[in-house]
């Protein structure tokens, strides 16, 4: 199915290869109807959709800029950012999926997870995509953009 364009692995992000290679891979397919049919949730989950849409929008973006490799990221607590977007000589991209902060410990879970790989990768910034808060907030000298995914997509300048 990979082979066929339908669904597309990532690999989680490592210096060493080898420990990309063993690592499990999240899957993507290239249509959400197709993962909804396949998929064997009962319910609707918004959030997996949108991260779904964000990869697909960076595989585009791939096309264009060769150089691109995405992959996700987790540490050894199992915190875990969605993507990791970096091109040969440039700072990682760190972007996570969430359709909506409003739980709090949905919020937490996803701010926290992004500061530590915002630490460990040695980058000043993170970026939160949702389905419509548009925000900025400075936590522990670093700075997460909440940007609607709308936004995000249609190329519209986050600044």
């Amino acid at each position: 199915m990979e082979a066929a364009f339908l669904f597309f692995f990532v690999r989680r992000f490592s210096p060493k290869a080898r420990e990309q290679a063993k690592s499990p891979r999240k899957v993507y397919a290239v249509d959400t109807g197709l993962a909804n049919v396949v998929g064997t949730r009962l319910s609707r989950n918004d959030g997996a959709a949108l991260e779904n849409f964000i990869y697909l929008e960076l595989a585009k973006r791939a096309v264009f800029d060769p150089r691109m490799q995405v992959h996700h990221w987790k540490d050894e607590r199992q915190k875990e950012v969605d993507f990791l977007v970096q091109a040969p000589s440039e700072q990682p991209a760190l972007i996570q999926a969430c359709w909506s902060r409003e739980a709090p410990r949905t919020r937490e879970r996803e701010v926290s997870a992004l500061l530590g790989a915002m630490e460990a990768l040695g980058t000043a910034s993170g970026l939160v995509i949702t389905s419509e808060e548009d925000a900025t907030e400075e936590r522990c000298g670093r700075t997460i953009r909440f940007v609607p995914a709308w936004k995000w997509a249609s190329g519209v300048p986050l600044e």
